[in-house]
């Protein structure tokens, strides 16, 4: 058995980035995900924007020019194929169209591809389709990302979860498609759990009581970079920065005082990452909207255009689906996700949501599994996380159902990550149960023939 990782994470890296780039074995499609054309244009409008007027001319906000009688499907395809031909300098005056800019999000990613294409260009002179670089860099951090997350996998539970996994991750449409997508940067959801599971078995010392304030940073840092991306994932990063504390604390009502302190913590970081976020871009709308009563306007009506729905009809007015998403419930949500897309291979969510809870069982009855108090002690962390995981990517349906309604195309992404991550790595180790089990079964029913 390899004792060092190093070289297998570096062709596991190196197959995700070519899956991601390429997809040589045609393993993956993008149908029912969200088309990569529309998804590019808002990155191509923002790049040709700052190659006009600065790269921060509009903020941070991601924009898309749309010509005078041109409808909005045709001008983000407009808009991908001028920057693909190397067009930046269309014709943007005044009367000839009108930049719609997203000013729902800060989208800090955006910034850092149009600083990059602005720079390439400055250096050589000349405008090139850099649309490969950007999905590159955003496939970069998604698979450095998921590689930590691998890595701990191979410590904690060994080379055959670590295999398992891999492949799990290799054949996740979600993850191989439209996690790669530039400007979704979809590693701002994984990276913090990722990060905080290595750091706890790594760094102990890290976040021992007296250095709570590392646990702090680690909140705020979390949630500031995602807040700043998309605020609707923002409950699913919250849920999964508990994961580290609880699997990593010992579970005893003894130590029930320091853990409830560390989490305090990390969820009072998760809300000053959360307030700092905001209050930047609420500062950003304010400098747009001229006045306090405006800007409030605009948030609260993005805000309930996500969640309840519940808007001035006379002020707003929207296709008939947008308005079947706007009166939605939880139910009405989770029917449109329950038997639709596979999430991993062939399995949907009614699959996987069944299968989490059959194997319930395993985890409160010991006499399913083994005499070791340690595997016990260490399964049930497991389920733990994957239960907390879960119950992030739910929260997300349940707060923003408005949104997830609409989007069946977009929003699978969120029971990926990372609930699905940790749901493969507790399914190996529940098969790993009902195989000791049968074995011990088995060999006592050969010395008693």
């Amino acid at each position: 058995m390899l004792k060092k990782p190093t070289i297998v994470l570096t062709i596991i890296g190196l197959v995700m980035m070519i899956n991601l780039l390429h997809n040589p074995l045609g393993l993956f499609s993008a149908k029912g995900v969200i088309n990569q054309l529309g998804w590019q244009s808002w990155i191509a409008g923002s790049i040709i924007k700052a190659h006009q007027d600065g790269i921060f001319s509009t903020g941070t906000f991601t924009n898309i020019w749309i010509p005078k009688k041109m409808k909005a499907p045709k001008a983000r395809a407009y808009n991908a194929n001028k920057y693909r031909k190397g067009q930046f300098n269309i014709k943007t005056k005044k009367g000839r169209g009108v930049w719609s800019t997203y000013k729902s999000a800060i989208r800090w990613p955006n910034t850092l591809y149009e600083i990059v294409d602005v720079s390439i260009f400055k250096i050589t002179g000349k405008p090139q389709n850099l649309f490969w670089l950007h999905k590159t860099i955003a496939g970069l951090f998604l698979v450095f990302s998921l590689l930590i997350f691998l890595r701990w996998t191979w410590d904690e539970f060994g080379i055959i979860n670590f295999i398992l996994t891999s492949f799990a991750i290799l054949t996740c449409h979600w993850l191989m498609v439209l996690a790669s997508y530039a400007g979704f940067d979809i590693w701002l959801n994984i990276i913090p759990v990722a990060a905080g599971l290595w750091l706890f078995k790594k760094k102990r010392k890290f976040f021992n009581p007296s250095n709570y304030w590392h646990i702090l940073a680690y909140g705020i840092c979390s949630i500031f970079l995602n807040a700043t991306r998309h605020y609707a994932h923002v409950p699913v990063v919250s849920f999964s920065l508990l994961i580290p504390i609880v699997y990593y604390e010992k579970l005893s009502l003894s130590n029930w005082k320091k853990i409830s302190s560390k989490i305090v913590i990390v969820g009072l970081g998760a809300i000053i990452g959360f307030l700092i976020s905001f209050s930047i871009h609420f500062l950003m709308i304010y400098s747009i909207r001229g006045n306090l009563e405006r800007t409030l306007d605009f948030f609260k009506f993005k805000f309930l255009h996500r969640t309840s729905g519940d808007l001035d009809e006379n002020l707003h007015n929207f296709s008939r689906l947008v308005d079947k998403a706007h009166g939605a419930g939880f139910m009405d949500v989770m029917k449109r996700y329950w038997n639709e897309k596979p999430i991993l291979a062939f399995l949907n969510l009614k699959h996987i949501t069944w299968m989490f809870i059959l194997s319930t069982p395993s985890v409160f009855i010991p006499s399913l599994f083994s005499k070791s108090t340690i595997k016990m002690s260490k399964y049930r962390k497991l389920f733990l996380a994957t239960l907390i995981s879960f119950i992030g990517a739910i929260s997300f349906f349940y707060i923003f159902k408005s949104h997830a309604y609409l989007h069946v195309h977009l929003d699978y992404i969120v029971l990926c990550t990372p609930f699905i991550l940790f749901f493969v790595l507790y399914y190996v180790e529940f098969i790993k149960v009902l195989v000791q089990k049968l074995k011990t079964t088995l060999n006592k029913n050969t010395i008693e023939a």
